[in-house]
């Protein structure tokens, strides 16, 4: 019986087209989620809904104040910034399959979780700074660590792989 030799190692290559779009799809769907806290922001600014010429003022509120409701706005904005981002330079990126697996997923749990977590702080009243003071906030404090944790994750492998793909640029140089 003839011994079967190990697999070579995983080829590290730029993200693909498919993690690329994705990134960008959901980068995208955060933002238009930001752009609705900014419309509710507005709402907590002005002490009222305000549809003119459609339906005129309505006396709705949402729960929470002026400064958290910013935060939905301005939050979900910047994550999918950093999608889009992540998705232009993705062919800069080398990574081998399943490295580029966790990128993607970390990516995800980020934008959601970031974004989740501004809206569940601005419904319930805590910021999610530190753990514990109240239910709302332990909740919205795991959210925003839990993506802190997976946005790491995600740059340190960014990172490994923007180095992988300079090195294999220098060395071709070279030869």
């Amino acid at each position: 019986m003839r011994a079967m030799s190990p697999a070579p190692p995983p080829h590290p290559t730029a993200l693909s087209d498919a993690t690329r779009a994705s990134l960008a799809w959901h980068g995208l769907l955060v933002m238009l989620v930001g752009l609705l806290g900014g419309a509710l922001h507005a709402v907590v600014v002005i002490g009222h809904l305000e549809l003119w010429p459609l339906l005129g003022r309505i006396d709705w509120t949402p729960a929470g104040d002026a400064a958290a409701w910013s935060r939905t706005h301005t939050g979900p904005l910047m994550n999918g910034l950093l999608a889009l981002g992540m998705a232009g330079v993705g062919r800069l990126i080398a990574l081998d399959a399943a490295q580029a697996r966790v990128l993607h997923g970390c990516l995800l749990v980020t934008l959601w979780g970031n974004t989740a977590g501004y809206f569940v702080a601005a419904l319930c009243g805590g910021r999610g700074l530190q753990f514990g003071l109240s239910t709302a906030n332990t909740v919205t404090y795991l959210i925003f660590a839990t993506a802190a944790l997976a946005v790491l994750v995600a740059l340190t492998l960014a990172l490994l792989g923007l180095r992988r793909h300079r090195l294999s640029l220098l060395e071709g140089s070279s030869s």
